[in-house]
């Protein structure tokens, strides 16, 4: 049924072909933005495939280590892409309070036994709220906020902190010069009603996704916070533009009118 799926047909055997050699980043960048675009305009199919590939890895789970299988039913390459799939599904929608069946598979691969029974994670109660008052201007950016409190534990914080706004800055200066960017800024600088936000997230976690890919010197801290809070990074980069009103020296494209309905 897996293997069967249009998602599978259409886009593993580019998934094989860049893990064999072609290390071509516009194969891997078709397969996350297909996940996306599929997970959130198909609602219903992509949960149940979530609970499919669930459903195959709770297989593995209690059996991998017991009998002996064939390869061809714990394939690493097919096995790793569903993953990617289930990876992307819960940034879109995160998981409440379970950890899902593909989770536990790969922590377990050493050939521990995963338990029966779930794991509760513990549910975070605090809410982080947008800068105002006394500290409302302590940073450059809000995801900062939301970044120092996350790991306020941590003793070089404001550091990071510091090193995470560069990055931050550099990655808002290439949106403004990829041609993807600059329909995404056409689109939130436009007056009208045209394009949902919804769409904008969409859009920015596209470019987000090529970004990350074509930067392997970002760090895992800044990669991590920032797949937690692509919100709220989209959100940063609207209130920039915003505040600046004019964009200086960016030619945006114009954006096609919706049909008349």
């Amino acid at each position: 049924e897996l293997k069967e799926h249009s998602l599978l047909v259409s886009l593993y055997p580019n998934f094989v072909k860049y893990n064999q050699g072609t290390k071509d980043i516009n194969l891997i960048l078709e397969m996350q933005n297909t996940f996306s675009d599929y997970i959130r305009k198909n609602k219903v199919d992509a949960k149940k495939l979530k609970g499919t590939i669930n459903n195959y890895f709770k297989i593995l789970n209690l059996i991998e280590f017991v009998i002996e299988l064939e390869a061809k039913y714990s394939d690493a390459l097919f096995l790793d892409y569903l993953r990617k799939f289930n990876i992307e599904y819960n940034h879109i929608y995160k998981p409440t309070d379970i950890i899902d069946d593909v989770e536990i598979y790969f922590d377990n691969k050493i050939g521990i036994v995963a338990p029966l029974d779930y794991v509760t994670k513990p549910v975070k109660t605090s809410k982080v709220s947008e800068p105002d008052g006394e500290d409302g201007n302590k940073f450059k950016y809000n995801i900062l906020k939301v970044i120092e409190k996350r790991n306020n534990e941590e003793e070089a914080i404001a550091e990071m902190i510091k090193d995470f706004e560069a990055k931050i800055d550099t990655f808002f200066d290439y949106i403004k010069t990829d041609d993807l960017g600059k329909r995404l800024v056409a689109k939130i600088t436009d007056d009208g009603t045209a394009f949902s936000q919804d769409e904008i997230y969409s859009d920015f976690s596209k470019i987000y996704r090529k970004y990350i890919i074509i930067n392997k010197d970002l760090g895992e801290f800044f990669k991590r916070e920032t797949k937690d809070s692509l919100t709220q990074l989209c959100d940063d980069f609207e209130r920039t533009l915003r505040d600046n009103d004019i964009i200086d020296g960016l030619e945006l494209p114009k954006q096609p009118k919706p049909p008349k309905k």
